[in-house]
């Protein structure tokens, strides 16, 4: 993410799932002013990732665009990286790093690591 300069544009927010709150979901991300974007399923991908792309327009009352992204990024390819040294901090912007610290993922992620 930071190698490709995508940091500015990257945040998250803490959020029910949307499809169990469909209408909360819809108020906080308006039509009019966000669109949900999912990444085009590729090979690597699972069965969720694609009953998710052909039912949440329908789920959430809204179009859904799929773009197929320069980058992405597995668990594994997170792991790997650790492995190899790097720091979550190297290649995540400052509002995932804070998110993972309040959810525990720097230990989550060592966990699985260890077992993987």
């Amino acid at each position: 993410v930071k190698e490709y300069g995508l940091l500015p544009y990257i945040s998250i927010d803490v959020i029910a799932r949307p499809e169990y709150d469909c209408n909360g979901f819809n108020e906080k991300y308006s039509i009019e002013e966000f669109d949900v974007v999912f990444p085009s399923i590729n090979n690597k991908d699972g069965d969720f990732d694609s009953c998710r792309n052909e039912n949440f327009g329908e789920i959430l009352q809204r179009k859904i665009f799929e773009v197929k992204p320069p980058i992405t990024m597995h668990f594994t390819d997170i792991v790997q990286k650790i492995r190899q040294g790097e720091s979550p901090e190297s290649f995540f912007s400052k509002s995932v790093v804070d998110y993972l610290g309040k959810i525990n993922g720097f230990e989550r992620l060592q966990i699985s690591i260890r077992r993987t």
